[in-house]
């Protein structure tokens, strides 16, 4: 008796070849962080796209979601120049282990670009602190438990842990100057892991000058080897945001992109936020200027329309 067995017909989607090409490009992965990333071999992504793979169903399905799950990841980020800045000095610190500031206005896209080179990148660890952070807290997250070890102890096991990885700590200004030094101590002098402070503009007024004239950061200052400063997204930012969600009225996108232009890139996402909600609500099948003059009175901000 002769058995039939069942193969794929339809081939390697190349639309899916495109679109996970162009992320590859965009990231600067190469096929084995990318075969990593899909839980497949090298070999099996290379055949894949090279459209010689048998179950090539399969992989398509697996290459779909993969895609819609960085798409999800990524939603609100526009490529633009803060973001690719970020992503380019955190690859730095991690590679060579240097030490980076990376200061902003609340709302330019800082956490969300820190948090996707994260995700992405292994070694990378990410903490997001806040007031109530102190030295201990904050080793413990460093070190991923901890609980009775003494802050020295602590210290010996985040330095023996972090060894070549990057440490990217978010909302860096809320710190107290005790928790700074411990990052410095433990990042050293270079060499031993790459450090990532992030935060608002106070930030680097709290490394240059300390919050006391008894409390001295100028050791934890001279080691800074990049300064990023984030500002709010251009207009061609506000422009490859737009095209993105799809906006095409003339006169909504010129209301969203002062306030993104005005505020920060987290205005002008909540403002079309409020629109689309505005216009749902209208029965209206796309944003219109009327729509987001409706939105922006719903919306508390520093400055009027």
């Amino acid at each position: 008796m002769t058995h039939m067995v069942a193969t794929d017909t339809t081939g390697t989607d190349q639309g899916l070849v495109a679109e996970l090409r162009a992320l590859m490009e965009a990231r600067a992965w190469g096929q084995r962080r990318v075969a990593e990333l899909l839980g497949v071999s090298q070999t099996t992504l290379s055949q894949w796209l090279g459209d010689k793979y048998g179950a090539a169903d399969a992989m398509n399905a697996r290459v779909a979601e993969f895609l819609h799950e960085r798409k999800e990841a990524g939603e609100g980020v526009v490529p633009a120049e803060g973001y690719t800045l970020i992503q380019e000095v955190c690859a730095l610190c991690q590679e060579d282990c240097k030490f980076a500031v990376v200061q902003g206005n609340p709302g330019v896209g800082k956490t969300k670009a820190l948090q996707l080179y994260a995700q992405e990148h292994d070694d990378v660890l990410y903490v997001r602190v806040d007031v109530t952070t102190t030295m201990k807290v904050l080793l413990e997250e460093l070190v991923g438990e901890g609980a009775g070890l003494t802050n020295a102890q602590l210290m010996r096991e985040a330095r023996a842990r972090l060894k070549g990885a990057l440490i990217i700590v978010d909302e860096a200004d809320l710190l107290a100057v005790r928790s700074l030094e411990a990052l410095r101590a433990i990042w050293g002098d270079g060499g031993w892991c790459g450090l990532v402070l992030a935060g608002t503009p106070k930030l680097e007024r709290l490394l240059r000058r300390g919050p006391h004239a008894s409390e001295n950061l100028a050791q934890l200052y001279s080691r800074v080897d990049f300064n990023v400063v984030i500002t709010n997204p251009s207009v061609s930012d506000l422009d490859q945001y737009l095209d993105r969600a799809g906006v095409q009225d003339a006169d909504a996108r010129r209301l969203i992109t002062a306030a993104g232009n005005r505020d920060s890139f987290r205005a002008a996402a909540k403002l079309l936020s409020q629109a689309q909600r505005v216009a749902r609500l209208n029965g209206q099948g796309s944003v219109t200027g009327a729509s987001v003059r409706a939105a922006s009175k719903l919306i508390m901000r520093p400055h009027a329309a």
